[in-house]
């Protein structure tokens, strides 16, 4: 089961989400050739039913270029993915809080040292400006690792206090990165072999969370998603999904809202017999598609 979160050609890309689309037109033709591409649902049925391995195409975070650009992607090969769908963004050109971050430092010549007070120690000099690749690339995983663990009103008002200590540098605007909006959650879901599944409301690290406030986050998600789809997501990913950002309260919550599975990024093979709330995806790295072979070789035999 493997995980993309955009296919798009970013400025700027610090924390390595985005796949190019001819590099994922690649992935796609590699994958058709060296394995069965399936939906993710059925993934969860019976195991074994032929000699080629199966593999299902995930997205994270339901980007606009997952419509306008994976999507005739995959269509093109008749192959099926399921888009995880957070919901309290929808429509925001902006991004995500990681995106706001890096517009915001890919824009920006200033020196490090302006966010010191609000992040902490940097792991660059004070005085480097972020007008080196290096150090906005080195300063924007700092800055993420502060902002990631806080809860959603709190992480998105350090965000705008990022933002307000960068200006643009001149000839330079923010970048955009425009997540869906409804009528795109429509048209996704409504396209043949494009499943939505649920990925909360605010997109916060569960773990951090009380156990009802983690399953309001749930629900609040798949409730707006049967709204607008008028189907209600069977299947969950949950935000992140690497050890430590979802706990069992996660897990419990998860049943609770009664989806029928529910999803993390690990990178270990899918086992039929084992949980059915933390079951296992391979986060794909941006790599031209020879590579992309050859990590997909790894995968399978792992």
């Amino acid at each position: 089961m493997l995980t993309y979160h955009r296919v798009a050609t970013p400025t700027f890309d610090p924390f390595a989400l985005a796949c190019a689309p001819e590099w994922f037109a690649g992935h796609v033709a590699v994958l058709r050739r060296r394995a069965a591409i399936v939906p993710l649902a059925e993934m969860l049925g019976p195991t074994g039913r032929g000699r080629r391995p199966e593999v299902a195409i995930t997205f994270d975070d339901g980007y606009r270029d997952t419509l306008e650009v994976a999507v005739p992607i995959l269509r093109a090969e008749d192959a099926p993915a399921t888009v995880f769908v957070p919901t309290g963004y929808l429509g925001d050109v902006r991004g995500y809080w990681w995106d706001r971050v890096a517009a915001a430092i890919g824009a920006s010549d200033v020196e490090a040292a302006a966010l010191t007070d609000l992040v902490g120690a940097m792991p660059v000099p004070p005085e480097r400006s972020l007008a080196d690749p290096a150090t906005a690339v080195a300063v924007a995983g700092a800055v993420a690792t502060r902002v990631r663990a806080e809860p959603p009103d709190e992480r998105d008002d350090l965000v705008a206090a990022v933002e307000a200590r960068l200006p643009e540098r001149p000839g330079v605007r923010r970048e955009a990165h425009p997540v869906l909006d409804e009528a795109g959650v429509r048209a996704l879901a409504a396209t043949p072999g494009i499943t939505i599944g649920g990925h909360t409301d605010r997109h916060p690290v569960l773990a951090g969370l009380a156990g009802a406030e983690q399953e309001s986050e749930i629900v609040r998600g798949l409730d707006r998603l049967e709204g607008l789809t008028g189907r209600r997501p069977q299947l969950l990913a949950y935000p992140y999904g690497a050890a430590g950002d979802y706990d069992d309260a996660s897990c419990g919550a998860a049943a609770s809202a009664g989806v029928r599975a529910a999803f993390v990024n690990h990178h270990r093979r899918f086992d039929g017999a084992g949980d059915r709330f933390r079951i296992p995806r391979w986060a794909v790295p941006a790599q031209a598609p020879d590579a992309f072979g050859a990590w997909l070789d790894r995968a399978l035999a792992a």
